[in-house]
């Protein structure tokens, strides 16, 4: 059982019985009993028993009450699912059998090989696991043009003792790191719901939340969304390619990007030179930078829009020859 699947078990049973933990009756040497919850990623009918005994665990017993106190179905039959005698969790090897869906509170004795026993108190979680099936997300990467992905599944719901059903009129939620849609399931439990993305990598998540109380949560990582930046390219051409030292050199150039109809000249964004600023292209692309180099040096000529994932960066290198004066 995952740990975050037995907190959460664990906070709903204080939440129905007024108390966050098991009530223990036992000696040193004696077991005792760690909790008493339902199976939250299997068969919710299933109730798990977490015990530890020195000795050994020799067997289980477990009472479903009703809130008034009353037995309302028992059992002995529990088989170790994981650890060992001395510390584990024993699983109810059949699911119990309840008149309506709801939280119950469990009372749990644990026997030892020496006939020592300890007492403990949990809650059944006699609810429908709801569950995705068939999720998709299309497309798996977005562009400049197309920034929207879309995610598509089925909600179903697994009711204690394992029959399944589709979930109809269910809100949704799928979403991304900033936006989110809300959709609702149809009568099969099927859903659609298209969010736009803002980052590389965005996460994009379902969410079936806190609707019905005899509904257990569902909630999915569809994916991450890659982000294919339009391309770009940028032009490079200096005033002069050898210059005495202290002269200043003006690189200039246009700066374009790859669009539905072919390269174009792209009026946003700024040029820069390693080492010596940069300026904003104007609205046809153009851009003009004087710099004064105090040697012989390769420019490094930079086209980016900034904090634009959508839009590729581009750069193109030109040389410069300094003179400097004869010694």
């Amino acid at each position: 059982m995952g740990r975050n699947r037995v907190l959460a078990a664990v906070a709903t049973a204080a939440l129905v019985l007024g108390t966050p933990g098991a009530a223990f009756a036992a000696d040193d040497d004696g077991p005792s009993v760690h909790y008493a919850l339902s199976d939250l990623e299997g068969d919710t009918g299933v109730l798990l028993v977490a015990a530890a005994a020195p000795r050994g665990v020799a067997s289980v017993h477990a009472d479903v009450k009703g809130q008034d106190g009353a037995v309302l179905a028992s059992s002995d039959g529990f088989a170790l699912r994981e650890g060992t005698a001395e510390s584990g969790v024993w699983a109810s090897t059949a699911p119990f059998t309840l008149p309506a869906l709801g939280y119950y509170p469990v009372e749990v004795t644990v026997t030892d090989t020496a006939g020592g026993t300890a007492t403990g108190e949990g809650a059944l979680s006699y609810v429908v696991r709801a569950f995705y099936d068939g999720l998709r997300l299309r497309p798996a990467a977005v562009t400049y043009e197309q920034r929207s992905v879309t995610v598509s599944g089925v909600l179903k719901g697994a009711r204690p003792g394992g029959r399944v059903e589709r979930l109809a009129g269910a809100e949704i939620e799928v979403a991304g790191r900033w936006d989110a849609a809300y959709v609702t399931t149809d009568a099969d439990g099927r859903f659609s719901g298209t969010v736009p993305i803002s980052f590389e990598n965005e996460r994009v998540t379902v969410n079936y939340n806190f609707q019905n109380p005899d509904h257990l949560n569902a909630f999915a990582t569809v994916g991450n969304v890659r982000i294919k930046p339009r391309a770009t390219r940028v032009t490079a051409k200096l005033s002069a390619k050898r210059v005495d030292a202290g002269e200043s050199v003006t690189v200039s150039g246009v700066a374009s990007w790859r669009t539905p109809s072919g390269w174009e000249p792209v009026a946003a964004g700024t040029v820069g030179i390693d080492g010596y600023g940069s300026v904003p292209v104007d609205a046809t692309g153009a851009y003009s930078l004087t710099v004064t180099p105090s040697a012989s040096a390769t420019l490094h000529v930079q086209y980016a829009i900034d904090d634009d994932p959508f839009v590729a960066r581009s750069s193109r290198d030109v040389a410069v020859t300094v003179i400097q004066p004869a010694g």
